[in-house]
């Protein structure tokens, strides 16, 4: 029996626009690789205009480990290297061409020792069968592109190459607001020798967080592999980093490997098939789409492929999100992609030309709000509202209000570990749970916060400040 464990600190932002259960393919017309969607290292390109690449061809490797590459997710040809300031790389654009699917081959352990069931193993990880595998199994994901599609905590960035993580923990589905059905089309088998490959990587326990009616399917799945346990309640439920602080809280000095179920399938996939999947199933959604839906395509896929067959708004100044509206990129609609790690496109108004009586003060009851002073925090409601990109007020100070802790699930002290980050005193950001949180953990306190502070932003650069002083 599964464990439960319920988040009742938390928000259902009641965007409309969710996608149907229809799917759609769509193949598209060029794919881009985004360095910066892969914190941690620093990227150099490997591969340069022209030349021809199949699924799996390194287009970038790490600069400080060369066995960790970043890779084609198609067959076809390299177009070019789009630069910005001081020729910093903002992506590498491929034309899919000849046989899309044509992929590398991977170099693979013979076989995965087996330590017994999650929680209840004795391995001896001096062992030669160990250590052999170990080498083999983390180099074949270095070099398929699967590594960088992990993250570590504490910093979230891309796991360091040779620690060995104390945990792993995987979430089996997305809270966010619209967000997507992870387990849609994923081959049970994939699931299970994923589990088996980080199982044997790891000193410690395989987590794996999932939804109330995804417990028995993942059970029968998991087969013992990995510890499984329910989490019932408002986003941010389904994110990775409350789901760590309710089970075992990161530590000064402990290393956690981080994914989503569809990272772990990929992985099982490359160990049953000796192939690279670069597929995934996203969501296109947002009140200005009419007809939202899911569609297979590559990661990278061009963003006017991805919307060409959508009913969207076109009167209107649209906003284009390569994730969704908390944490996702703003992109371009007819030169933009979808950037890793997002399963989601999500389209709402500008709204910047909107003339509305009072403007942000205004008492309209079609205005959300999580506090008592509008209708919708008032009166509870199932209803939806048409969100834009205004911020309907203006940076402030930050005050200490509890309006952040409200909607944050953790024993930590948001606004007090906000101003220790933003002042760099390192010691209080250790003592306040610096070590615990990414950036996505503070959006919902974004959303609510009556500052209007970029939170995500400052806790970025403070771990990134705090990484590059260790």
């Amino acid at each position: 029996m599964s464990r439960i464990v319920k988040i009742k600190k938390g928000l259902n932002i009641p965007v409309p626009g969710s996608a149907t259960s229809h799917l759609t393919k769509v193949t598209p017309a060029a794919v881009g690789i985004t360095p910066d969607d892969f914190p941690g290292y620093r990227w150099r390109p490997v591969a340069a205009p022209g030349d021809k690449v199949v699924v799996g061809t390194p287009l970038f490797e790490a600069k400080e480990d060369d066995d960790i590459k970043l890779v084609s997710p198609v067959a076809g040809r390299v177009e070019n290297i789009r630069r910005g300031d001081r020729r910093h790389i903002l992506d590498m654009r491929i034309i899919p061409e000849g046989r899309p699917d044509e992929c590398v081959n991977i170099e693979l352990p013979d076989s995965i020792p087996d330590f017994g069931p999650a929680g209840n193993r004795s391995k001896r990880f001096d062992s030669a069968e160990w250590l052999q595998f170990q080498d083999k199994a983390r180099a074949a994901i270095k070099h398929s592109g699967l590594w960088a599609m992990m993250r570590q905590r504490p910093f979230d960035v891309v796991p360091a190459a040779e620690i060995i993580p104390d945990n792993i923990f995987i979430t089996a589905f997305d809270s966010a607001p619209g967000a997507p059905e992870l387990m849609n089309s994923i081959d049970s088998q994939d699931i299970y020798k994923g589990l088996q490959v980080l199982d044997a990587l790891t000193y410690g326990t395989v987590y794996l967080g999932c939804a109330p009616n995804q417990a028995n399917q993942l059970e029968v799945v998991a087969n013992q592999k990995a510890v499984i346990t329910v989490f019932d309640g408002p986003h941010p439920a389904g994110n990775v980093g409350p789901q760590i602080a309710a089970i075992a809280p990161v530590a000064k000095g402990s290393t956690y490997w981080t994914l989503d179920i569809r990272t772990l399938a990929a992985i099982g996939y490359l160990f049953n098939t000796n192939e690279i999947d670069m597929r995934t199933v996203i969501a296109v959604t947002g009140p200005e789409v009419s007809n939202p839906h899911l569609v297979e395509t590559l990661y990278g896929a061009d963003m006017q492929s991805l919307l060409s067959e959508f009913d969207i708004n076109r009167d209107k100044e649209l906003r284009v999100i390569s994730g969704n509206v908390l944490t996702g990129y703003n992109v371009e609609r007819n030169s933009g992609y979808l950037r890793y790690p997002y399963r989601q496109v999500s389209i709402i108004e500008e709204g910047e030309h909107i003339d509305e009586f009072m403007g942000w003060a205004s008492m309209s009851p079609n205005k959300f709000s999580v506090k008592r002073m509008l209708p919708s925090g008032l009166f509870k409601s199932e209803r939806t509202y048409r969100f834009d990109t205004r911020l309907l007020g203006g940076h402030r100070a930050m005050i200490l209000t509890g309006e952040l802790d409200s909607v944050f699930p953790f024993d930590i002290y948001p606004e007090y570990l906000l101003k220790a980050t933003m002042v760099s005193d390192y010691d209080r950001m250790e003592n306040l749970g610096i070590y615990e949180v990414a950036p996505e953990d503070f959006a919902l306190p974004e959303f609510v916060d009556t500052s209007k502070q970029p939170l995500q932003q400052i806790i970025r650069e403070g771990l990134e400040r705090l990484r590059a002083d260790q």
